[in-house]
């Protein structure tokens, strides 16, 4: 039986919040993945709520899919700049409009179809790592 990694990284927050101090780098990376592994549905309330808060570096670094296309720290930079400047407000409705939808289930469970109020749909994919990611 193969154990999930929200389980894996809660139960090594737990182990580390008794021994005090300040995070380390690994229960941070635990953190993140933790908070991206579940449902489509999860997910895309974790891209609302980054969108929503005007994080676009979290958002980027959550639940981008496609991060092995940057080639540098610019590459990413321009992206998170792109949400800022320009897709934001967008973004922040198109995901507020579907947030209460039910994601179906396509492509051997390697792919979402969250259908839009225009009559299109919105797609997130599972990644090697089973989370669920967008991609441009």
């Amino acid at each position: 039986m193969k154990t999930s990694p929200f389980v894996v990284a809660m139960a090594f927050s737990i182990l580390l919040v008794g021994c005090g101090g300040e995070k380390s780098d690994v229960e941070i990376a635990l953190e993140e993945s933790a908070a991206n592994v579940g449902t489509p549905e999860v997910a895309l309330n974790g891209m609302l709520e980054f969108a929503e808060a005007g994080d676009w570096e979290n958002y980027v670094d959550t639940y981008y899919g496609e991060k092995d296309k940057f080639r540098s720290d610019a590459d990413r930079d321009q992206v998170v700049a792109r949400f800022r400047d320009k897709w934001g407000s967008a973004v922040v409705e198109q995901l507020g409009a579907i947030k209460n939808v039910p994601a179906e289930i396509i492509d051997d469970g390697n792919r979402a179809s969250f259908a839009t109020p225009d009559g299109n749909a919105f797609y997130l994919y599972k990644d090697g790592d089973g989370n669920w990611t967008f991609h441009l």
